[in-house]
């Protein structure tokens, strides 16, 4: 007789037979990884159920009961040819308790939480309710809900597993929002078998060249009631900014001037400010190369007019995405210093 066909029930479980067992098909995880079940079924063979799953009474047939959690334990059981198997009975346990279980072990895919919070949402219950109930924060219901109702483009690279993380996913949607037909285009044109938290924001970025978020920002400095020290240095490090890179623009694309005297000339730290906002550019368009087409086409399309300052963060942002080199700086100038932007 092997382990498995012997009577082995944990302290305080009772043994019933695994006949009266169903599964609760409510239950908030609904993909198994076959492999990693396989290698729990010969565990169970050699050594037993160890930890006892959770049930509670089946309201619709008396003697009968549901799975709370202890569903891999309970499909395991049956392949390694258990006839018993031990539980507990818990009669005060809600799908809430089901989808905690679940995340504190970090094994629920988004799509699952997804449909949880849908059918929570689906009674009435706010998504404030539903964050409180299962100990997470409101953005993060907000933005598991988001997977309910994806834009076709989104849910085609979702569904095909190109792009999993949440927040990449829920930040698609807000461009999706104002800029549809550039989202489908750009998803079109990406050929990377996995789509980034990173890549989204780069996209993010390129659609917003033509948008001065420095200018918003000055804006509501001198809109605002209250001005601390801190806003103050803030915004002069935004206007210092803004006028290194202007500066930049017009000596070497209007002026002529050789770029590498340009910087030259510029103090240690103005120099080492500049190279590390467009290297960081440089490096995100480095990510993007198989997506130049798009990029470039986006740009002529829209015939953008872009200030002085984004001209330059967006020469360094597509030098990237056609160099596979290093970063340097004065290669970038000199060799675009001939085109006028």
């Amino acid at each position: 007789m092997n382990k498995a066909e012997q009577s082995v029930v944990p302290e305080g479980a009772t043994e019933i037979d695994i006949n009266l067992v169903t599964e609760d098909n409510q239950q908030p995880r609904k993909e198994f990884n076959q492999e990693t079940l396989q290698e729990l079924t010969e565990t169970i063979k050699l050594r037993g159920v160890k930890s006892p799953i959770s049930v509670r009474p089946n309201p619709h047939k008396s003697g009968h009961y549901i799975i709370n959690h202890g569903a891999r334990r309970y499909r395991a059981s049956i392949n390694a040819g258990l006839n018993k198997i031990p539980v507990f009975i818990d009669n005060d346990y809600t799908e809430a308790d089901q989808i905690i279980e679940n995340l504190q072990r970090d094994n629920l895919t988004p799509r699952e939480i997804a449909d949880f919070i849908g059918r929570q949402l689906a009674t009435g219950k706010k998504k404030q309710d539903v964050a409180k109930e299962i100990g997470k924060t409101n953005g993060y219901v907000t933005m598991h809900a988001t997977l309910l109702e994806l834009p076709d483009p989104i849910r085609e690279i979702f569904q095909a597993g190109r792009c999993s993380d949440i927040t990449a996913i829920y930040n698609m949607t807000k461009i999706f929002s104002k800029y549809p037909l550039e989202l489908a285009d750009w998803l079109k044109h990406n050929t990377q078998n996995v789509i980034t938290r990173a890549d989204v924001q780069t996209l993010k970025e390129f659609l917003h060249f033509n948008e001065s978020k420095d200018n918003e920002s000055v804006d509501a400095y001198e809109s605002a009631s209250r001005v601390t020290t801190r806003d103050i240095r803030h915004k002069n490090r935004i206007d210092k900014k803004t006028e290194l890179l202007d500066m930049l623009h017009d000596q070497i694309f209007i002026q002529q001037q050789n770029p590498e005297e340009v910087l030259k000339n510029l103090p240690d730290d103005d120099q080492k400010a500049i190279k590390a906002r467009l290297k960081s550019l440089f490096d995100q368009g480095k990510k993007h190369q198989d997506a130049l087409p798009f990029f470039l086409k986006e740009f002529c399309d829209k015939n953008y007019h872009i200030k002085k300052n984004k001209s330059i963060e967006l020469i360094a942002f597509l030098y990237g995405m056609n160099k596979t080199n290093t970063f340097n700086l004065d290669e970038m100038f000199s060799t675009l210093s001939n085109h006028n932007m």
